[in-house]
């Protein structure tokens, strides 16, 4: 079942999404692409000028605090971020640096209670256990060379976060 409500559409099922690769243009597609195309996207566009992908962890028991992740040898002004636990891909967040808001999705494998969720938050990065009890978010912000991510930790999260960022001039 998917319902919808308040701009937020939760299913109590996985939602099957064709696996379907990028072509080199529009094709008029209006199909929501899987987490494993949107990465293999990413892998392959890293190298072109003006983007670039730098990866890093997170330890999820850290108490609250910023993380900076730099290394792309300018300032970006977007970034996409893919993040998982422990090695998983788990979720999709997006950040623009010239909005006054940070304007973010989550598609995520993780569950809550049953639900996969899809919504537009004000964090970029969300990584909770399956009851949604313990859990850290993050906000992205831009810094030089890099982005800046304000974790805020609520119970006893565990595990490794691995996170992706495809950052754009």
């Amino acid at each position: 079942t998917i319902t919808h409500s308040a701009g937020l559409l939760t299913s109590n099922v996985d939602v099957a999404v064709p696996d379907e690769v990028y072509g080199a243009g529009w094709n008029a597609s209006l199909e929501v692409p899987t987490k494993n195309a949107v990465y293999d996207k990413i892998e392959t566009i890293s190298g072109t000028p003006g983007q670039k992908v730098v990866t890093a962890t997170y330890n999820l028991t850290t108490a609250s605090g910023t993380q900076d992740i730099i290394g792309f040898g300018f300032n970006p002004t977007s970034v996409l971020v893919l993040h998982g636990v422990n090695g998983a891909i788990g979720s999709l967040g997006i950040g623009v640096a010239t909005s006054t808001d940070t304007v973010t999705g989550a598609i995520t494998t993780e569950r809550t209670a049953g639900t996969t969720t899809i919504s537009q938050t004000t964090y970029t990065l969300y990584v909770a256990n399956l009851a949604g009890t313990d859990y850290q978010v993050g906000v992205v912000s831009f810094i030089a060379d890099g982005i800046r991510i304000t974790w805020t930790k609520v119970g006893s999260p565990t595990g490794t976060l691995t996170i992706t960022v495809l950052g754009f001039k």
